[in-house]
C-alpha cells in the first residue's frame, strides 16, 4: 500500500469547508477503512487547528478584521469557543493515530532547516519546502496537496494528488 502524504492546504480545506473538502473527507476515510497509509506533519496538524480557530472566531465575532481577531481571541469565552469548534478535527485524527491508520512526523530543526534550503533555492513557501522534505525523506509515493509549489516541485516518483 503507498504512503500518502496530506500537507496542510488538505486539512485546511478540510476544517474551513472550501472547495476540496470532500477530497480530503474521502481521503481520511479510505485511511480509517485501511485502504490508505497516511502520513501527516505535526506543523500541518498545528496550521490547520490554527487557522480553524481563527476561522470559528470570526465567524462568531462576524468579523474577519485581524485586529479585531488579535484582541478578541483573548477573550477565554471566545476562545473556548473556537477551540471547541476545531475539536472534532483533532479527536478524528487522533482517533485515526491510535488506531495505526494515520503516522505524524514530527519535523526536527535539522528538517526545518533543510526545509529552509529548500524554500530558498526554489523561492517557494517554508510549509511547502517542509512537505517536499518529508516526502523526500520517508519515501513517500503520494502527496495530497492543493499548493502549486509542491505540485511543481514534487519529487521524483512522488505523484500529486488530488489532479487539478
Amino acid at each position: 500500500m503507498q504512503l500518502t502524504l496530506i500537507d496542510s492546504t488538505v486539512l485546511l480545506r478540510l476544517i474551513l469547508g472550501e472547495p476540496g473538502a470532500e477530497f480530503a473527507v474521502n481521503l481520511l476515510a479510505r485511511a480509517e477503512q485501511g485502504l490508505e497509509n497516511i502520513l501527516v506533519t505535526l506543523d500541518a496538524v498545528r496550521e490547520a487547528l490554527e487557522a480553524g480557530t481563527y476561522a470559528a472566531a470570526s465567524s462568531m465575532l462576524g468579523s474577519g478584521d485581524p485586529t479585531v481577531l488579535a484582541e478578541k481571541i483573548g477573550d477565554d469565552t471566545i476562545r473556548a469557543q473556537a477551540y471547541r469548534a476545531v475539536k472534532p478535527l483533532l479527536d478524528y485524527l487522533a482517533r485515526l493515530h491510535a488506531a495505526g491508520h494515520l503516522q505524524v512526523y514530527t519535523a526536527s530543526l535539522q528538517d526545518v532547516e533543510k526545509a529552509y534550503q529548500i524554500a530558498l533555492e526554489k523561492q517557494i513557501p517554508l510549509r511547502d519546502a517542509l512537505t517536499l522534505h518529508v516526502a523526500e525523506k520517508m519515501g513517500v509515493q503520494r502527496i495530497a496537496s492543493f499548493s502549486p509549489a509542491v505540485r511543481r516541485h514534487a519529487p521524483r516518483n512522488t505523484a500529486v494528488i488530488p489532479s487539478l
